[in-house]
């Protein structure tokens, strides 16, 4: 019986830890290569791309929404382009143009993300082309906190933070181009920390090990 209780536990340590695994995201032009280990969300070039538009990856814990959105102030097309070179990740990109009105915004909207703490990295890389100099304002909203920054994408070609998820409220990362400049997003990474991670599956163990209990105390 106890070895029984024993592998029940490890498993259910080990289930909690795969379902909380890093999420990751390769935004690219149709037609490109996935990189390996990436979800993919993809379209065509100059597509009205509005918030509704949403991916859902169900091989993340329960499921993640992953939703993008596009306001340009003109007629809300998103740019995916590919050529930058860099490998799969880095080759293509969702672009957000400002060299029309100014100020066009990309958001990339996280839905259902497990309460804990989390390290988010988005890469913005465009190949080192013209387009590519550009510095782009972010802000990362999570629990009623805002995280907000600027990178300048000739020397930053990736965003990192830290942020907390209350299990509830919606993570949203919005990034914005002014006049004349123009935003790429290769992709996404949303890893949780190791502690959020011990904290599941210990929460799993005290449970299973409840249950087991009191069914031994029945017998």
């Amino acid at each position: 019986m106890k070895k029984n209780i024993l592998k029940a536990l490890v498993l259910s340590l080990i289930t909690a830890a795969a379902a909380n695994a890093a999420l990751m995201v390769d935004f690219e032009k149709t037609g490109a290569t996935t990189a390996a280990g990436y979800k993919s969300i993809n379209i065509g070039d100059n597509v009205v791309f509005g918030a509704s538009d949403t991916y859902t990856d169900t091989g993340y814990g329960s499921s993640v929404g992953v939703a993008v959105g596009i306001d340009d102030g003109v007629n809300d097309e998103i740019r995916a382009l590919t050529g930058a070179g860099g490998g799969d990740l880095l080759n293509d990109y969702f672009g957000v143009d400002g060299r029309g009105s100014g100020n066009a915004t990309l958001t990339v909207t996280l839905s259902g993300l497990d309460a804990g703490s989390y390290d988010w990295t988005s890469f913005h890389w465009g190949g080192g082309s013209s387009l590519q100099d550009s510095t782009i304002t972010y802000t990362l909203d999570h629990a009623g906190t805002q995280l907000s920054g600027s990178f300048y994408q000739v020397v930053d070609d990736s965003v990192n933070l830290s942020f907390t998820s209350d299990g509830s409220a919606d993570v949203v990362f919005s990034m914005t181009a002014a006049v004349d400049q123009f935003g790429e997003l290769n992709g996404i990474e949303v890893v949780p920390e190791p502690a959020s991670i011990a904290l599941v599956g210990l929460a799993s163990i005290v449970l299973l090990a409840s249950r087991r209990l009191r069914v031994y105390r029945q017998q």
